[in-house]
């Protein structure tokens, strides 16, 4: 099997296996809190958060809307962050623009690095602002960047499925977009490989009609393509 098919594959069943252990892990913890109020209609709980904490004190699980504020979430103090994240980057004034609330649900690591996001609108990633606020479920790796993650952003109608690599680029990218572009995105240092099919392209002759099939890009030149152009041929028995 193709390598990055299968790579695209595992991210599904990462993000399936991530998605149900959460989902299991709310309606648990909201079924406990209800039952030890009491039975009957009148044992609704109503809070503005709640934080979860390990056995050793530090915050582990916020959950709200927005989430509660963490003293230990390194991403929400700027001395922290820079001190964590400031050689990556010449700069670090501009991170005092991220959002980093969300409404919903958000696991820390014990270091206070945010690890697992569901949420409506999920935070920025901690290298930029997003394109648009984006509802859905963001997974970080050790140090807090975003690694994969699945997002609806409803400004734009477009919804992505993306697996990143270890520099924070977009390796694999699942995608349905506004302009009814559909299909996978495959990148890498050297080329870009795009599988799907997309509308006609205003800006580039040679696209001039609605696309679908194989696409290779180095930079903004194209290399390779393999599919059929317009509507596809009617089959005749």
């Amino acid at each position: 099997m193709d390598p990055a098919i299968e790579k695209l594959r595992k991210g599904f069943r990462f993000l399936a296996f991530y998605s149900a252990v959460l989902t299991i892990a709310v309606i648990t913890l909201a079924a406990v809190m209800i039952l030890s109020r009491g039975s009957g209609r009148e044992s609704v709980l109503r809070a503005r958060g709640l934080v979860i904490v390990d056995d050793q004190g530090r915050d582990r699980i916020l959950i709200g809307a927005p989430v509660p504020a963490s003293p230990g979430r390194v991403r929400t103090d700027l001395a922290k962050a820079e001190s964590a994240w400031g050689k990556r980057f010449p700069r670090f004034d501009w991170y005092k623009g991220l959002d980093h609330g969300t409404n919903g649900l958000l696991i820390l690591d014990e270091k206070g690095f945010d690890r697992v996001v569901v949420g409506d609108p999920t935070p920025d990633p901690n290298i930029g602002r997003r394109i648009s606020p984006a509802s859905g479920i963001q997974i970080n790796d050790r140090e807090g960047f975003e690694r994969t993650g699945w997002g609806y952003f409803p400004d734009l109608g477009r919804v992505v499925l993306g697996l990143d690599s270890a520099t924070g680029t977009e390796a694999v990218v699942l995608v349905v977009r506004e302009d009814d572009t559909a299909g996978v995105s495959i990148g890498s240092p050297q080329a870009q490989i795009f599988l799907g099919s997309q509308p006609a392209q205003k800006d580039d002759p040679e696209f001039a009609s609605p696309w679908n099939g194989l696409i290779v890009r180095e930079g903004k030149e194209v290399r390779h393509k393999a599919g059929f152009s317009g509507k596809p041929p009617v089959r005749r028995p």
